[in-house]
Parts: structure tokens; C-alpha cells; sequence
């Protein structure tokens, strides 16, 4: 336990184990054996088990805020393309992980959301952050008279964006991102002029 660790590298391995195992199934011990640390360098970056929890979450939506703005705001490619490199990223992420670990938000939406009224909303506020990004590249396509305006940039890139998450429960059992495929391919053309 000597191995000297900073908070951001004690968040990446307990957001891989929550992703792994989830929220419940893992505990500060399997965090501190993991990381190498004593519960008093623990407890020196974090107050309780969901202080880790509120940090870890804000760790990974910063680093899937980046990678949606990356692919949303490629301006070389119209917004068509944007939503489906994105999504197509998302799923090769998936198939590296045989499928098995999901979206850390979406996961503890499931898990702890429903207990804990805090948590659900720091989720939720994630959420729609990234359907807001996943928006303004539809209201692009929508302005370039690319993309359907039957429905407001939002309200498509909320189902769509929720679907594609949903979806994560069949592609664990299935073991293939199939459904997931079937959501972008289908919504995209369904909105596409």
C-alpha cells in the first residue's frame, strides 16, 4: 500500500469497477484494494461512499461530454453523419467491453436512482446534458433541411439518445451490439429528408 495515488486515478479505477459490477456490489474495500490505498487516503479525497459516487460520475460525464462534442461539432461531415459516427464509436466502445459494461450513468440510473432522489437528479442532469449536445447537431441538420423538423431538435434527440442507452439491457444479454444498430439505423432514417 505504498503506491502513492491522486484522487482523479483513485475515481478512474472505482468508475471502472462501478461499471464492472455496479454500485452496490462495490465496496470501499474492493475500491482501496484495487487502488492500493488506505481507507484514510480514501476518506482524505472523499467523505462517504456517495461523495466517491457524485465525483466518479462527474469524472465520466466530463470525459463523455468531450467525446460526444467530438463527434457532434465534426464540422467535415454533416449532421447525419456526426449522429452516426457517434453512435457507431459508442458501439465499438461496447464490443471492446464483449458488451458487458454499459454507460456508467445509464447503469446507476437503474441501480441507485431510484433509492436516492440526490443521485437520480446529479444523473439525470448528466443525461440531458448530452441530449442537449446530441440536439444542436440535429438542429443543424434541421436548419441545413437535412433532418425532419416534424419534431423539435430536443424532443428527437431525447428518444433517440434514450433509446440507443436503453438499449444496453438487450446488448448484455445478447452479448452483441445488434440492438443498438437497429435504434440508430432506424431512427436515422426516420428523421433524415
Amino acid at each position: 500500500m505504498n503506491q502513492k495515488h491522486d484522487r482523479e486515478t483513485i475515481i478512474a479505477k472505482g468508475q471502472a469497477l462501478f461499471r464492472e459490477r455496479g454500485y452496490h456490489d462495490t465496496g470501499v474495500n474492493e475500491i482501496l484494494k484495487s487502488c492500493e490505498i488506505s481507507k484514510g487516503v480514501f476518506y482524505n479525497y472523499f467523505s462517504t461512499k456517495e461523495d466517491f459516487l457524485l465525483q466518479t460520475v462527474a469524472y465520466y460525464s466530463a470525459y463523455t461530454d468531450g467525446f460526444i462534442e467530438r463527434h457532434t461539432t465534426n464540422t467535415t461531415q454533416p449532421p447525419l453523419e456526426r449522429l452516426r459516427s457517434l453512435y457507431g464509436a459508442l458501439m465499438e466502445i461496447a464490443e471492446a467491453e464483449n458488451c458487458q459494461k454499459g454507460c456508467l450513468v445509464y447503469n446507476l440510473s437503474f441501480e441507485v436512482a431510484g433509492k436516492n432522489e440526490a443521485v437520480a437528479k446529479v444523473l439525470d442532469d448528466h443525461f440531458e446534458h448530452w441530449v442537449n449536445l446530441v440536439a444542436a447537431c440535429i438542429e443543424e441538420g434541421q436548419q441545413r433541411g437535412e433532418i425532419s423538423t416534424a419534431h423539435s431538435a430536443h424532443h428527437l434527440a431525447s428518444i433517440l439518445h434514450t433509446s440507443f442507452n436503453g438499449a444496453y439491457g438487450r446488448v448484455k444479454a445478447q452479448r452483441s451490439t445488434a440492438p443498438m444498430k437497429q435504434i440508430v439505423d432506424t431512427m436515422l432514417e426516420m428523421i433524415a429528408l
